[in-house]
């Protein structure tokens, strides 16, 4: 009778044009009025059937506003739809779980997609069971972490995913309270290629330190060389200049002695040391050099030191008859043996 009479009030009700709409919560009927001043209220309606009561024979209906009541349940019905649509459509991995067990309550799409594991293959098992954690550790890590402060916040973690890859993800959960029960929402967001990028950065940013320190140690050994060659043109224009003293002096010693005349032999000797001093004959110099034999060019290597003939047949165990026919083959392949030019000085000049 009750059940018919609610059914008929709301019936009455919402042929009312100042009633917008009606709803049904157990009893009671929730009904949208205008009110007087133009807006829209929520009234509970409460109706009682009191025709078979004598001193009344009607209907008694009390109304209580429930306005805020109805906008806080309207608030929170969008929190749910928003919630709901967050939680599916979520690019990241987002999971529900029981703390006490590991067991699945609930996972979205982007779970889906990482993992590779579908809804129903996950939903009631654990992910122990499963073997999504790599690194049994890391897990142990997570729930301590979560007793002690109740959440965690970007840990690095690898997972293992259906076909047996192993992807990094950046992980993040808290505590939560689900029927009673101690829940983990988990978020997960896949940063392999994120962490393989940056991985090929430090090395590159590596390989470059590395490149840059060879460079430093070869300008380093660069300035050493052109140092070493800077003296080595020093030490040569100081031996060019003993050449010219030593090719050219006694030559002018004779002239200022003999009166300014030379003999053919003394003009070509000076032709020579001038040659040789501005190292015009250089080329002519090296082809004739590569005619020594080996042992003429530990010789040649000698008297260029100023050694004599004797020192040198000592160094070599040479007897000095010896050394003095390599001298003289010495000089022939140098072309010096018909030009009146000191062996050692000509050595020294090259």
């Amino acid at each position: 009778m009750g059940q018919r009479f609610l059914a008929q009030s709301r019936t009455v009700l919402a042929e009312d044009p100042g009633v917008s709409s009606t709803t049904r919560r157990g009893n009671q009927l929730v009904v949208r009025v205008r009110h007087e001043d133009g807006s829209w209220r929520h009234l509970e309606a409460v109706a009682k059937n009191c025709l078979d009561d004598p001193a009344l024979g009607g209907v008694v209906i009390n109304y209580r506003d429930v306005t805020e009541r109805e906008a806080r349940i309207e608030h929170l019905r969008l929190l749910e739809e928003r919630y709901e649509k967050a939680f599916r459509n979520s690019p990241d991995s987002i999971t529900i779980s029981y703390v006490d067990d590991g067991r699945f309550v609930e996972v979205n799409e982007g779970f889906e997609r990482l993992t590779g594991y579908s809804r129903e293959e996950i939903v009631g098992r654990s992910a122990l069971e499963i073997g999504i954690w790599k690194n049994l550790a890391m897990r142990e890590r997570v729930i301590d972490e979560l007793q002690r402060t109740g959440r965690v916040c970007d840990l690095l973690a690898d997972f293992v995913v259906k076909s047996g890859a192993v992807r990094k993800g950046l992980y993040a959960a808290e505590l939560i309270e689900l029927d009673g029960r101690r829940c983990l929402l988990a978020v997960a967001r896949d940063v392999t290629e994120t962490v393989a990028a940056e991985q090929k950065l430090r090395e590159a940013g590596e390989q470059l330190r590395r490149e840059h320190a060879e460079l430093a140690r070869k300008n380093i050994a660069l300035r050493e060389v052109l140092e070493h060659l800077e003296a080595e043109k020093a030490a040569y224009r100081q031996e060019v200049a003993a050449s010219i003293d030593n090719l050219l002096g006694p030559i002018i010693a004779r002239l200022r002695a003999g009166g300014g005349r030379l003999t053919p032999r003394e003009v070509d000797a000076l032709a020579d040391g001038l040659q040789a001093a501005i190292g015009g004959d250089i080329d002519e110099y090296r082809k004739n050099v590569e005619k020594l034999s080996p042992r003429e060019h530990a010789i040649c290597e000698r008297i260029r030191l100023g050694r004599t003939s004797k020192e040198i047949a000592e160094e070599l165990g040479l007897s000095e008859q010896t050394v003095h026919k390599h001298r003289q083959s010495i000089r022939r392949k140098l072309q010096l043996d018909r030009r009146g030019i000191n062996l050692a000085t000509y050595l020294r000049a090259r």
